[in-house]
């Protein structure tokens, strides 16, 4: 009886263990903007280096904005607060105020760091540029 309760335990013990190396080595996806509509934003305002602003106001801008969001592939990780490189600041309607940093392995948002599939730097470049001439 004490042999297989022991057995038992140490089976629960080893799964959960196993369970714990799979969530820290290969992380479970989230995104952290799935909650954020396009319409309930007044205006997101982009800045790379060198002071470089773009503002999206117009509600086809900001909903390619919301797009580029919700695509990136991102994972809960344990950050130290820093700059980005890149920043959005994004206004709702309601007053609050929303920031995103991201840097080309991570990405900040409302005090939880995240790090990132891929290095989405130059998609948010490309993303300001698309958003410049459109404007």
């Amino acid at each position: 009886m004490k042999r297989n309760v022991i057995i038992g335990l140490l089976a629960v013990v080893a799964f959960v263990c196993v369970a714990l190396v799979l969530a820290i080595f290969a992380g479970y996806r989230v995104n952290c903007f799935d909650g954020v509509k396009a319409e309930e934003i007044e205006k997101v305002v982009l800045y790379y280096p060198g002071n470089v602003e773009t503002v999206a106001s117009r509600q086809e801008d900001i909903e390619t904005v919301v797009q580029w969001l919700k695509s990136m592939e991102l994972r809960p990780w344990f950050l130290e607060s820093r700059d980005g490189a890149f920043t959005l600041h994004i206004y709702f309607l309601n007053g609050k105020r929303q920031t995103v940093a991201i840097t080309s392995r991570d990405l900040r948002t409302n005090g939880k760091g995240y790090l990132t599939r891929q290095n989405y730097c130059d998609g948010f470049r490309k993303l300001c540029d698309e958003l410049k001439e459109s404007s």
